[in-house]
């Protein structure tokens, strides 16, 4: 075994450190001044291919995925302002990003909604204002419900005894004109609305989302019924959160129905359940949802 005095390893230690300090100042020296490229919010907005198939169109693409060049630069979220070494005219091709089922640490490039590509001519000490835009892609299948039309395609499970309504108050339409709610209590405290069928729904690893803006102040489960050998199996999955009343404020969340979906390869049909009981603590709270969208490619 070799040791090694503390004088010796003070000595090396200085000489690393000094020799790391060169060269770190030198990196400094050489370097170039950077180019910047400023990313506004996202905006959504129509596919002329595809009028209206969307329904009224909102988002929650909080963050974007870079690439220049072909070369990943990563995920930001925006609105960001970035440093570049980089000089001349760059193919720049912006990607809108969801938070998977609501999680922030899953960020994913949203499959259904287009790019924004751009070129631009990077010049140094220059600040580059990028304001992408996006839309849903075409030849998509969409199952939506906004509200706005006379009838609605969800139905009350037995058991249901808080009514899902439409409303059109002022102090909470975001989106269109109408949204629907649902009021709990002591005495309806239960609430369970289900979708109409869906056949044909891709399975084998396709990409299948299940979209809700919402906000809530008593939790709020998401299911999907899978119709088997003539049985229809109830397959829980994303709980959304309560909020109280004073940090109420519309939320929208992208459910990734891949896995679930794939994973019933005999499914007939697939059926949204949307379901919630009074939360014990409570005596009333209320449930807002608008804009659910089911979709996959065709």
């Amino acid at each position: 075994m070799i040791y090694l005095s503390s004088k010796w390893m003070y000595k090396t230690s200085c000489f690393c450190f000094l020799f790391l300090l060169f060269v770190f100042s030198s990196c400094v020296k050489n370097n170039q001044n950077p180019t910047w490229i400023e990313i506004d919010k996202w905006t959504i907005v129509e596919n002329p291919d595809e009028a209206g198939a969307a329904g009224i169109l909102s988002h929650q693409f909080d963050d974007v995925y870079i690439s220049i060049d072909g070369k990943i630069i990563g995920y930001f979220e925006l609105p960001v302002k970035i440093p570049l070494l980089l000089e001349g005219q760059k193919e720049i091709k912006l990607y809108p990003v969801v938070r998977n089922n609501g999680i922030s640490a899953t960020k994913k490039s949203y499959p259904f909604c287009s790019t924004f590509d751009t070129v631009i001519n990077m010049e140094i000490d220059k600040v580059h204002t990028i304001k992408p835009s996006t839309h849903y892609l075409s030849n998509l299948s969409f199952w939506v419900e906004d509200f706005e039309d006379a009838s609605t395609e969800l139905t009350p499970l037995n058991g249901n005894l808080a009514l899902l309504q439409k409303k059109n108050d002022p102090n909470y339409v975001k989106y269109g004109n109408f949204y629907g709610y649902i009021e709990l209590n002591k005495i309806d405290s239960v609430f369970a609305y289900e979708s109409i069928p869906f056949y044909n729904v891709p399975k084998a690893g396709a990409e299948v989302y299940l979209e809700i803006d919402y906000m809530t102040s008593n939790s709020f489960l998401t299911s999907l019924n899978a119709s088997i050998n003539g049985y229809e199996k109830t397959n829980p999955n994303i709980s959304l959160n309560s909020f109280d009343y004073a940090n109420l404020g519309w939320k929208k969340i992208y459910i990734d129905l891949k896995e679930l979906v794939s994973s019933q390869s005999t499914a007939v049909y697939f059926k949204h359940v949307f379901s919630a009981s009074l939360d014990v603590t409570k005596s009333e709270s209320k449930i807002f949802i608008d804009n659910i969208r089911f979709l996959y490619k065709k």
